[in-house]
């Protein structure tokens, strides 16, 4: 589990990270990033919807370079994270042709809130 530094609610985020097992991104069909206020059990969520956050490969928050990628977030997204918190996160994906999906990374980041209100 990685702790990631404090995001300030508002800023982009910026998160980098490196595929191991020697893969690279065009390896993978799909990749997800997940944020949530709360680590759900293993029954408690039946699907996302509650999510704080997501991103993915598809759809351009989401970029990999050989096996070097970065999830962006736009700070119109952020600004409405809950401030003052930790949230939790993880970075899934599924290689193409293969039915499983990986967690790439995973962890959390204490989301600090913003000062300013006149955004």
């Amino acid at each position: 589990m990685t702790t990631l530094r404090s995001q300030r609610r508002g800023d982009p985020f910026d998160r980098g990270f490196t595929l191991g097992n020697e893969w690279t991104g065009t390896d993978f069909e799909e990749m997800w990033f997940t944020l949530r206020a709360t680590m759900p059990t293993s029954d408690s969520a039946a699907n996302d919807d509650d999510a704080v956050a997501q991103a993915t490969l598809g759809g351009g928050s989401i970029t990999v370079t050989g096996a070097a990628g970065r999830v962006l977030l736009p700070s119109s997204s952020t600004r409405t994270w809950p401030g003052a918190k930790r949230l939790y996160w993880d970075l899934q994906g599924r290689p193409t042709g293969d039915t499983n999906v990986y967690t790439i990374d995973s962890g959390d980041v204490l989301v600090a809130a913003d000062v300013t209100r006149s955004q």
